[in-house]
């Protein structure tokens, strides 16, 4: 299981990093994060701002948390169930 959620975790890494730098590509705030620092510290957003918007480069995102609270499939009996 644990195997599991290692790939899991890799590929959801990957992926939001890979729709991060396609944004970048489009000059997009494709996760908002200007929105998200100007809602929790509007101090430091004013400090980095440039016409409202914050500076995003490939290097912004350093960590990806990635948190596995249920890994289950929901299924209690692998049966046939179309015949």
């Amino acid at each position: 299981m644990d195997d599991i959620r290692k790939t899991v975790k890799k590929i959801v890494s990957e992926e939001i990093m890979t729709t991060y730098k396609e944004g970048l590509k489009m000059k997009a705030d494709i996760y908002r994060l200007s929105e998200k620092l100007y809602r929790t510290n509007i101090k430091l957003w004013k400090e980095v701002q440039t016409d409202g918007k914050i500076p995003l480069s490939e290097k912004t995102i350093r960590n990806i948390l990635i948190t596995i609270e249920n890994f289950d499939s929901g299924r209690k009996e692998y049966k046939t169930t179309i015949d």
